[in-house]
Formats: C-alpha cells, structure tokens, sequence
C-alpha cells in the first residue's frame, strides 16, 4: 500500500512527462485510454479524461494505478521523441529545386538499398 507522498511523487511525475513532450492532461488521458483499451472510442476517451483529472489530484489514488500510467506515458512519451526527431526535412526555399529532387532520387535509391539488404537478411 502506497504512501500519500509516494502518490504525489507519481502525480508529479506523470505531470512532468506530459509536459516534455506538449502534452495537455486530456491528450495524456487519451493516450493512456488507446494504450490501455486499444480502441479510440471519443466518449471512453472522454470519462477517462475526467477519472485522470481525479487521479492526478487526489492522494488516495493508489500508486500501483499511477505507475502503470507511468509505465505507458515513458514509452509513449520515448516513442514521440524517435519520430520528431527522425522527420523529414521540410522545404524551406535554401536549396535550389535540382538539388532538392536530385537529393530525393539519392534518397530513394538508398532506401531501396536497404530495403533489399534487409530482404536478404531475412531470407
């Protein structure tokens, strides 16, 4: 059984995670609700928003909850990270329009590369 300040701690925690990654306490909620329930039900979603509200304010809230939540919004919260740092470059005007699709062909070609390596790997 949890402490009241361990509580707290998880409270915190799940607060500061959110916040990283821009997160508000309804898209952590909806988050947490797709992991949770695997399905995007807009209604679920929303009585899980108000019962993360409670969760996040109150002390009797057990921790074992609250790590779990932990658990999902860490890895949820990893994942994001990967993919924004992984995004493509946008265009914004600094090279010229030859180097830009010449620069996609290269891309391309050594997608298709890798492609084919990994087939052989698996085959």
């Amino acid at each position: 059984m949890g402490t009241k300040l361990e509580t707290r701690e998880l409270q915190r925690q799940l607060k500061d995670i959110s916040a990283s990654v821009g997160w508000s306490q309804n898209k952590l909620a909806r988050v947490l609700y797709n992991e949770l329930y695997a399905m995007d039900d807009e209604e679920g979603v929303r009585r899980f928003q108000e019962r993360l509200k409670k969760a996040l304010q109150r002390d009797s809230t057990k921790p074992e909850k609250l790590e779990q939540y932990l658990t999902i919004a860490h890895r949820c919260q990893t994942a994001q990270k990967q993919q924004e740092h992984f995004r493509r470059p946008e265009k914004v005007g600094y090279i010229s329009e030859t180097m830009s699709i010449e620069m996609k062909r290269i891309t391309a070609e050594i997608d298709l590369q890798l492609a084919q390596q990994g087939a052989r790997r698996t085959s």
